[in-house]
């Protein structure tokens, strides 16, 4: 049992978590607090900063969060970079070709959790307002729903209903929509 070992006489208490929730986490006994999360923007929220310095580390994947955490306020020593571990087994290429119908000259493709920070409603309407119908091109989206989200509008919902909303053109470019 996990709660139950020994972790030594030095433990670290690890939250990858988003930061507003790292007051409410209680660590016993440990000798450093470690803060872990990613946010895939320019900058980070300000309410953010207090709380990132607020902890002994800051561990985010990859040297583009290092810079924008760090230029938003969060001190540069605390700022470690630790990308996501890959398992090679799971992930690795084949020759198998996942079928898209309606295939185009050009594909865009964009992986995502449908949860509204991802900005999806923001690609639609870059790509409605540039591409037509008569454009050779194909949108795919491979999305799949967190658990967390609280949305209860389906990706295909929103893109029927916004649509014409968000470019006013009738001849829409293709898009195709995984969400298995």
């Amino acid at each position: 049992d996990m709660f139950k070992a020994d972790a030594g006489n030095n433990p670290v208490g690890i939250m990858h978590l988003a930061p507003e929730f790292y007051p409410k986490v209680r660590f016993k006994g440990v000798s450093r607090k470690i803060g872990y999360t990613i946010f895939e923007t320019d900058r980070i929220p300000y309410d953010w900063v207090n709380l990132f310095n607020g902890v002994d580390q800051v561990w985010v994947p990859s040297k583009f969060n290092e810079r924008t955490f760090s230029l938003s306020g969060v001190y540069k020593e605390r700022l470690k970079v630790l990308p996501y571990g890959l398992d090679c087994e799971f992930y690795k290429p084949t020759d198998e070709v996942f079928p898209v119908g309606g295939k185009k000259r050009f594909s865009f493709l964009y992986t995502f959790a449908f949860d509204w920070r991802k900005g999806f409603d923001l690609l639609l309407e870059a790509y409605f307002s540039e591409f037509s119908a008569i454009d050779n091109v194909i949108l795919i989206l491979k999305v799949f729903s967190p658990d967390y989200s609280s949305s209860k509008v389906s990706m295909e919902t929103f893109l029927k209903d916004s649509a014409y909303r968000i470019c006013k053109k009738h001849s829409l470019p293709h898009v195709v929509i995984i969400d298995k």
